[in-house]
């Protein structure tokens, strides 16, 4: 049920996603890799300071890691 559980995570946003990365990672590198992309870039484009570049960078370094910058 791994793929169930990735499309609820995509459709329930950044908390789901976030809360089961360490799973769907490994199975979904390249979909999860393209969900954090989405959201640096929903990020950036409501900067409003430091906190939020920090965030989109801690996603960037996950995408990094993951092999998909």
């Amino acid at each position: 049920m791994w793929d169930e559980l990735l499309e609820l995570a995509l459709e329930s946003g950044e908390m789901m996603l976030a809360r089961y990365r360490d799973v769907l990672e490994p199975r979904f590198p390249e979909r999860t890799s393209k969900a954090y992309e989405e959201i640096v870039y929903r990020m950036l484009a409501r900067i409003s300071d430091r906190g939020i570049y920090a965030e989109a960078a801690g996603y960037q370094r996950r995408m990094d890691a993951m092999g998909y910058s």
